[in-house]
């Protein structure tokens, strides 16, 4: 049933466009949104998105680092058995558990966690071999640790983990420059310089992606969102265009469009569908009396008190035009359909609105017509007439009364 309530509803902005379009007036993003809802909107969607992404990276990296074992054979066959079983025992098995793990959900919010410390791990370990190696040789495998942070590049993770992975690798091998023997004092200067460019070079890349990816999200989100208000408002407008603002009832397109939608409906179900029309009596004598303004106003009592006569939400009540209103009933035999009216038209004489004009009994009252057909063996034009024809004989017959008859369906017309 329509009401006024759901026709004036004003349609709302959704949550969160304000914020998305304060962020975007900013001149200058940081790794961080202002609005903390909106920051854990992106982290959420970030890691959901990466997780396929960084189980790929961290297996890319634990395998080529497991590769790399063979060139220390040679150059530095003393940390061999160690990095071994730093590779074999300890990275890959934690790398295969992660994606296992990841893979079947049961990490969730330990995910960014567990990336960044597989990321550092390698670092970690080249940086026990070199406490323990001795060989010169093993000095061209080290200075090739610090490209292990271009890994960070390729995983996708938040900048508080970049920074973290950065900054602990980088400390571990500066330190382990300063203090493996078989690095040259002349070059530790130029080897932690190398370092620290990887790593300054590795956090502004990450830091730009990371930017990029935030204005991505900040726009996605704006254009998700205000299609969301649009067809909210679309839906206002739809309510709107349906109701009848004097009052507050379904208009005659909404009555003509539920009767569509029922005659649809019932092509794959054949049902009984009753329509009740029904007009106020004497109702120009009454606005000739007290004028349209009166008139408008008694429009609107009779139908909030047809409106409260009503079984549930299925049954529709329209204006159908000037004084004359329709109440579709679906699935209502006529008994039931001129039960619905003898209680609207009872309900209407007890409210006792004056009519000074006249009519059969100096107060408001109703005419109604009832006429019920199975659908869709007729079409709802004939529903209507047949309820018109009704209506007509209850003014005929005296008015404040109701009349009702049952439309012959012809068998043939539902085959």
């Amino acid at each position: 049933m329509w009401s006024e309530e759901q026709a004036t509803q004003p349609s709302t902005i959704p949550a969160g466009l304000s914020e998305i379009e304060r962020e975007l007036a900013h001149p200058r993003l940081s790794a961080r949104f202002y609005d903390p809802a909106l920051e854990h909107s992106y982290l959420r969607e970030q890691q959901l998105a990466a997780r396929l992404h960084n189980r790929i990276v961290v297996c890319i990296v634990a395998a080529i680092f497991d590769v790399i074992i063979i060139s220390e054979i040679r150059a530095s066959p003393e940390v061999l058995g160690l990095s071994a079983l730093l590779r074999f025992a300890v990275l890959t098995p934690a790398a295969l558990a992660y994606v296992v793990l990841d893979w079947r959900g049961l990490l969730t919010k330990w995910i960014p966690l567990i990336v960044a410390t597989l990321l550092i791990a390698p670092t970690m370990i080249a940086a026990l071999e070199a406490a323990r190696t001795t060989s010169p040789s093993a000095l061209a495998n080290f200075t090739s640790v610090p490209l292990l942070l271009l890994a960070v590049i390729a995983c996708r993770l938040g900048m508080r983990q970049i920074v973290t992975i950065n900054a602990v690798s980088c400390l571990s091998y500066i330190w382990t420059v300063l203090n493996a023997p078989f690095v040259p004092p002349d070059m530790e200067a130029s080897l932690i310089l190398k370092d620290l460019a990887i790593c300054i070079g590795t956090l502004v890349f990450a830091w730009r992606i990371d930017l990029r990816d935030r204005k991505v999200f900040l726009f996605t989100s704006q254009a998700v969102l205000g299609r969301e208000m649009l067809a909210a408002q679309n839906r206002t407008l739809a309510r709107l265009s349906q109701v009848a603002a004097l009052t507050g009832l379904g208009n005659r397109r909404c009555f003509d469009e539920t009767m569509a939608t029922f005659w649809a409906a019932a092509a794959a179900k054949p049902a009984t569908i009753t329509l009740i029309l029904f007009d106020i009596d004497c109702f120009k004598q009454f606005n000739d009396a007290l004028g349209h303004q009166a008139g408008d106003e008694c429009l609107g009592a009779v139908a909030r008190t047809v409106a409260r006569c009503l079984r549930d939400e299925r049954d529709i009540l329209a204006r159908y035009g000037g004084e004359e209103f329709g109440i579709i009933l679906p699935n209502t035999s006529i008994e039931e359909g001129c039960a619905v009216a003898e209680r609207v038209r009872l309900a209407v004489l007890d409210r006792a609105l004056p009519h000074p004009g006249g009519g059969p009994h100096h107060v408001i009252t109703i005419s109604l017509g009832v006429a019920t057909v199975l659908a869709p063996g007729q079409t709802s034009s004939s529903l209507v007439e047949a309820a018109d024809q009704q209506l007509y004989l209850a003014k005929r017959h005296g008015r404040n009364r109701v009349e009702g008859a049952r439309q012959r369906v012809r068998l043939e017309a539902l085959k």
